[in-house]
């Protein structure tokens, strides 16, 4: 967005939008890196966004602002969620060959938090995939389920193997689903399976798509943390402000959940202080949200083909004029 123009303003002042964030309150910043990704620009051009080189100048500007780092690694070219987990494009060949898919999530692992440490660009948090909830790794025509947990857990835990070496600033494991509600069972069956050397259970909560509603939630939280002996940190989470748009591409944050209805900037503070307050009841270690700062821009989004602008600027912390909305989401940030 900023190679797009965008500016961010806080009290009509342009502001780098890391900082805003850290003014506001925000310490951690959860960056994405995707193995070999491309994107079109508005010309036709290809981009790399989400690459390591283009994770490192977000790291960067993260650890300028005193903001701990998140390193999401998806172990794809593109979006890794609940609906497609797709093998990078250069490991294709190594599909049926769980061994040496294995070795090669070990080497690129390694490989990537090597070049961090020795550029002082060391992740404090680093998620061994992206909403795992279906098996990583596999063509984009395969479900996923059920889960082959051999192979699975083989992958997981040799992605792990390279995070915890030593040498590699001994980050903070997190493994990471998109649904609460299945987390228990996902991961007794992880368990069995010998997935057991993390540290964090990291989970996404959206209102739109969970069947939990806040406190819910947090016994979620609660049972996760008293069966499995890890914290929880919640990795993702949004709520609109406004049911209107500012472009064409279709915003996916349509609803509001009951009791803070209709979708205004008070009513996202309102339901993102009280996810907040659970969350510090159940000891929860933190809150990401995503994505605070995705506004409208002449662009296109990797994984919207042509369609320019931003598919969450009615959930974002920003009006649509690029203005941080005092009054909005910003506010469960303040210590």
């Amino acid at each position: 967005m900023v190679d797009c123009g965008v500016v961010f303003y806080d009290k009509e002042e342009p502001k780098n939008v890391y900082q805003i964030m850290s003014e506001q309150g925000g310490n951690l910043a959860r960056i994405r890196v995707w193995v070999d990704p491309y994107w079109k620009g508005p010309e036709g051009e290809l981009n790399h966004y989400s690459s390591l080189s283009d994770a490192k100048k977000s790291i960067q500007q993260a650890k300028t602002y005193n903001m701990k780092v998140l390193l999401d690694f998806h172990y794809s070219d593109t979006w890794a969620d609940p609906g497609a987990q797709i093998i990078p494009k250069s490991w294709r060949s190594l599909l049926d060959d769980t061994e040496q898919l294995a070795k090669k999530l070990y080497d690129y692992t390694d490989q990537v938090l090597a070049e961090l440490v020795l550029e002082n660009l060391s992740p404090d948090y680093v998620q061994i995939g992206n909403e795992i909830d279906r098996e990583i790794l596999l063509p984009w025509d395969d479900s996923g389920y059920p889960i082959d947990w051999q192979r699975n857990a083989m992958l997981l835990n040799a992605a792990i193997k390279a995070a915890r070496k030593p040498e590699n600033g001994q980050p903070q494991i997190i493994i990471h689903l998109a649904k609460a509600s299945s987390a228990m069972n996902w991961f007794f069956d992880a368990k069995n399976a010998g997935l057991i050397d993390f540290d964090i259970i990291g989970l996404s909560y959206y209102a739109q798509w969970s069947a939990l509603n806040i406190e819910q939630f947090g016994d979620m939280i609660k049972r996760l943390k008293k069966s499995y002996a890890k914290d929880v940190m919640i990795v993702e989470t949004a709520l609109p402000w406004t049911e209107q748009w500012n472009d064409n591409l279709h915003n996916i944050l349509a609803t509001m959940p009951k009791g803070y209805r209709p979708a205004t900037p008070e009513n996202q503070a309102f339901w993102l202080l009280h996810l907040k307050k659970e969350a510090q009841k159940q000891r929860a270690l933190g809150i990401v949200y995503w994505e605070p700062a995705w506004v409208s821009n002449n662009c296109s989004a990797s994984g919207f083909k042509q369609n320019k602008g931003s598919a969450w600027e009615n959930a974002t912390f920003f009006d649509f004029d690029n203005r941080l909305i005092e009054n909005g989401g910003v506010k469960f940030l303040s210590p």
